[in-house]
């Protein structure tokens, strides 16, 4: 690897300077073309869809623990018909962002193909990443901010036509990502850069090469239909399955979106016994450069499952499940039956051993709940996963933690005497092996889910976890607390994460008594002038132990700029 003092500087302050220069002409002629309804109403993230694990989003999730109106958040991107019932319910209640909502009607958000017809330029958008020291991944979607200055850019345009809906909103980033000490996990060449312990059962990078990354992704992008109770279409868009604000377990913010098609409610369906809402997705994921793979199907094929349940007469209480395969892309195409393995057995054959897995299939399932009683202000959700298949029922039922991660949320909303939303907020996440169980599969050293030994790029997508990174590290928690006012948002957090605790290069047990730890806060402010947003963002860290080198101990800094136009 090229030594710091080795870097071309110019070279990639060169490539910044082009994408910036991209970046600023792309919103000059995006602003110029703006048409005046775009322009007449303020927005949140990119002014069309809600973006899963966005600020608008979250911001109706805190909204909703203080109204009796109960706010769904468990399947994100929300489909059509939710968001403009959400939009329409903000924009009649006296809130701090009540102006950031556009005025549609109750009437409008009831039919599926109520909205007007229309074409809207979606809002620019111009990022800024720093790291002083090493990358952390902070459910930033497709971009990777290595080390150095990461600089990124969004745009875009949204069609509504009765009761089809589009949306095309390419993101482009380029990171400077300057070298760092990797952790040594005993390869050499491209699989250096991969992950630390399990190099060959996951597409986990530590970094994307030594030299500057740059790429240019659909995003939040999509195609759909909603007519019936029902939504369908296709999308690269970002997912978010579960309760979690911070490390969902399943499908998260941290990579991004990946094509697939989608099938599922576009509204709670009424069964008696209570509602509920489903996704069911496929879709094609990519690997990065730096995975094991390097011959026969580069692909993979998966397919998801994702569902909630609200009782009837129990409003705040909402039960739920995911379920993901994912096989090697087949030559021939996907078949029905692999288009269909989500809703299909969850155990082995007890015959044969673990042979469900004979096609070379990755799962991973969850539970999950959340209770957020009407006008409480207050909300505690949960969940739990397990990794692959179990043997058997039996075995399920002796030994639910075999595999499993879990996660713990509450959030306790108030207002202010001045009307500002107070949001506090503990999410606690924990994602290694219990020690009683490596025995069994024979593994000496601490084990964590999403790796694989069969479907090696493991639950990633080009070299970033669908997951919680967090969660795959070994454990982590934040306590945090955002503030909302009419000017925009406060937000102060503090978090402890696991990063690593164990090392090939250190034997079986060496290292696992220095883990890796970090210990930082994050100070974030969005403020809203004439329409338009700006985010800034601080981010000290302490790293101890660093590559489980004890007494190894160094500082990062995260500094964060980003506008978004109208």
């Amino acid at each position: 690897m090229a030594n710091l003092t080795d870097m071309s500087f110019a070279e990639s302050r060169r490539g910044m300077r082009r994408v910036l220069l991209s970046a600023l002409m792309l919103a000059s002629s995006a602003t110029a073309s703006a048409t005046a309804s775009a322009q007449a109403r303020s927005a949140l993230d990119i002014g069309g869809a809600a973006v899963a694990g966005g600020e608008e989003i979250a911001y109706l999730r805190a909204l909703g623990l203080l109204d009796t109106t109960y706010v769904p958040v468990m399947i994100q991107p929300l489909s059509r018909h939710a968001q403009q019932r959400l939009r329409a319910w903000a924009a009649e209640r006296n809130h701090p962002w009540r102006g950031r909502f556009a005025s549609e009607s109750a009437e409008a958000a009831e039919s599926d193909g109520g909205t007007r017809n229309r074409v809207e330029v979606l809002r620019p958008q111009l990022g800024l990443i720093y790291h002083s020291a090493l990358p952390l991944s902070r459910n930033d979607g497709v971009v990777w901010a290595g080390r150095g200055v990461t600089a990124t850019v969004q745009a875009g345009a949204s069609l509504r036509w009765r009761a089809v809906d589009a949306q095309f909103a390419p993101i482009a980033f380029r990171a400077q990502n300057v070298s760092f000490p990797l952790a040594a996990n005993g390869q050499v060449g491209s699989l250096a850069f991969n992950d630390s312990r399990f190099p060959f059962r996951i597409d986990h990078v530590q970094a994307f090469g030594d030299d500057a990354y740059t790429r240019l992704d659909p995003g939040e992008s999509f195609v759909r239909l909603e007519a019936y109770g029902v939504s369908a279409g296709f999308a690269t868009t970002t997912m978010s399955w579960g309760p979690g604000r911070e490390y969902p377990l399943t499908m998260s913010p941290n990579a991004g979106g990946f094509a697939h098609v989608f099938l599922g409610t576009s509204r709670p369906w009424n069964i008696g016994i209570g509602t509920v809402n489903g996704r069911f997705i496929s879709g094609r994921i990519e690997q990065s450069a730096y995975s094991s793979v390097v011959s026969g199907s580069l692909h993979r094929f998966t397919s998801g499952l994702v569902g909630s349940f609200t009782p009837r007469g129990l409003r705040g209480l909402e039960l739920g499940a995911t379920r993901v395969m994912q096989v090697r892309w087949p030559e021939e195409g996907p078949s029905v039956a692999q288009f269909l393995r989500p809703i299909q057995g969850v155990v082995s054959d007890e015959g044969s051993g673990f042979s469900n897995n004979q096609n070379d299939e990755n799962q991973f399932a969850s539970l999950f709940v959340r209770l957020a009683p009407p006008a409480s202000g207050f909300e505690a959700y949960a969940e739990i996963t397990r990794d692959d298949f179990t043997s058997s029922i039996r075995t399920l039922i002796a030994k639910p933690d075999d595999l499993a991660l879990l996660l713990l949320g509450v959030s306790r909303a108030r207002v202010r005497g001045n009307g500002t939303l107070d949001l506090f907020r503990v999410e606690l996440t924990n994602g290694e092996l219990s020690h009683h169980e490596r025995g069994q599969r024979g593994l000496n050293p601490p084990y964590w889910s999403y790796g694989h030994h069969r479907t090696v790029q493991g639950l990633t997508s080009r070299g970033q976890i669908l997951g919680s990174p967090v969660a795959a590290g070994g454990s982590g928690g934040t306590i945090a607390w955002d503030a909302y006012s009419p000017r925009g948002r406060s937000s102060l957090s503090f978090e402890r994460q696991l990063r690593l605790d164990w090392l090939p290069a250190l034997g079986a047990t060496g290292g696992t008594r220095q883990a890796e730890t970090l210990y930082g806060m994050r100070f974030e402010r969005v403020r809203f002038a004439a329409g338009r947003e700006w985010t800034l963002t601080l981010a000290p860290s302490r790293i101890l132990n660093r590559n489980l080198v004890v007494g190894n101990d160094l500082w990062n800094l995260e500094l964060g700029a980003r506008w978004r136009g109208w």
